[in-house]
């Protein structure tokens, strides 16, 4: 991974990144999972 980024990381760093990118890429995946039109906008103001 480290090579493919172009970085360098720490021994003691490496749990929590790949922790890290295990957690982005789920959340990537619950994104990428809906179904979104093509005709569809953001709307103007986020109301929760």
């Amino acid at each position: 991974m480290e090579t493919m980024l172009g970085l360098t990381i720490e021994e003691a760093w490496r749990p929590s990144v790949v922790a890290n990118m295990a957690a982005i890429a789920k959340a990537a995946e619950l994104a990428l999972s809906v179904d979104i039109p093509e005709d569809s906008e953001p709307a103007p103001v986020f109301r929760p």
